[in-house]
């Protein structure tokens, strides 16, 4: 998970606890600690990337990652409060997995990381069409 928030770290480290997934996670705060951890760990899965990112914000993030033969394989899911059309339209672009919208309360963020993990990301996943790329449980 790359997020320089603290705060949605940790519901996210409980929020996976509480749903009993065996799941281990590595939080980076900023792109450049992400791909510190890219050459070290070879067993990534996933990467939950938020788009406001302090110095290299998620998008670049998101390029640099897909511009890169060591780490292009690895499935990005944008991870973010933003339902910016054309936020959304440039990560689809830059071959994100999915773009998962930050739900406000509680059961819903409890519901969208049910179905995130639902798939089996140690298994290669194509990226969805358009019209199933967006997980948005924001308001229901």
């Amino acid at each position: 998970m790359v997020d320089d928030n603290e705060d949605e770290k940790q519901e996210f480290a409980e929020a996976i606890e509480k749903l009993g997934l065996d799941i281990e996670m590595l939080y980076a705060r900023d792109a450049k600690e992400l791909f510190d951890y890219l050459e070290k760990e070879t067993n990534i899965n996933l990467i939950f990337l938020d788009i406001n990112l302090p110095v290299m914000d998620g998008k670049k993030c998101l390029k640099e990652l897909k511009s890169n033969e060591k780490y292009n394989h690895i499935p990005v899911l944008v991870y973010t409060v933003s339902q910016s059309i054309e936020d959304i339209e440039e990560v689809f672009q830059g071959g994100a997995h999915y773009y998962a919208v930050k739900p406000y309360a509680r059961v819903n963020f409890m519901e969208t990381l049910k179905l995130i993990f639902g798939i089996d990301w140690t298994v290669e996943q194509s990226i969805p069409p358009r019209e199933q790329f967006v997980i948005n449980l924001a308001f229901i």
